[in-house]
């Protein structure tokens, strides 16, 4: 059963087309076409490869993974596979998401490497997962679309305001506009909820 059937709409909000495109691009593709390409990397490996290596790179300010970087990030990830870590990068150029760049990988597009690097940060045994949203309020734009969608990413809105309005003060942001767009992140990631003032 193709795990898209029935999807005639495109999804509400630019994280969750952000979530199908990537599970389409670590192997849901083939299973929403009903195609049998032979992998010997499932899906939920190649992903926690991606999310890792995303978030490894932003933290570097960097968007080009050398191999050494691949490798460590691969043993880090999934040691089972750290012997086959150039097939398994292979199988994820495959898919579309890396490109290789003469002897670099970089994602395909920067925003996607932004949204897996948010979610990597929206896991809570991430440590520090909260710094982006203090580095984006004192003027590192740098993470300002990973602060975006690990603000959509969430389920509890509450929490986000009181989380934006703690950075704000430490960062001594408060009331300035990244403030804002950060609430209204949170107000249009959860329709009907209003930040209170």
């Amino acid at each position: 059963m193709s795990v898209y059937e029935g999807l005639t709409t495109l999804p509400e909000g630019k994280t969750e087309l952000y979530r199908i495109f990537v599970d389409l691009m670590c192997g849901g593709w083939d299973s929403a076409k009903l195609l049998k390409r032979r992998s010997d990397f499932p899906g939920p490996i190649k992903l926690a490869v991606v999310v890792r290596l995303a978030s490894s790179l932003h933290f570097a300010k960097s968007r080009e993974a050398s191999a050494e970087v691949l490798k460590e990030v691969i043993s880090r990830t999934a040691l089972r596979y750290a012997k086959d870590w150039e097939p398994l990068v292979g199988d994820i150029i495959q898919d579309g998401l890396l490109v290789r760049d003469g002897k670099m990988c970089t994602f395909c597009h920067h925003s996607f490497q932004e949204y897996l690097c948010a979610r990597d940060l929206a896991d809570p045994s991430t440590e520090n997962r909260h710094e982006p949203i203090r580095w984006f309020l004192r003027g590192q734009d740098w993470w300002r679309e990973v602060a975006l969608f690990y603000l959509a990413m969430s389920k509890k809105p509450r929490e986000l305001e009181r989380l934006v309005r703690d950075c704000a003060e430490v960062a001594g942001a408060t009331g300035g506009t990244r403030e804002a767009l950060l609430n209204k992140t949170i107000e249009e990631s959860f329709p009907g909820y209003r930040i209170r003032a």
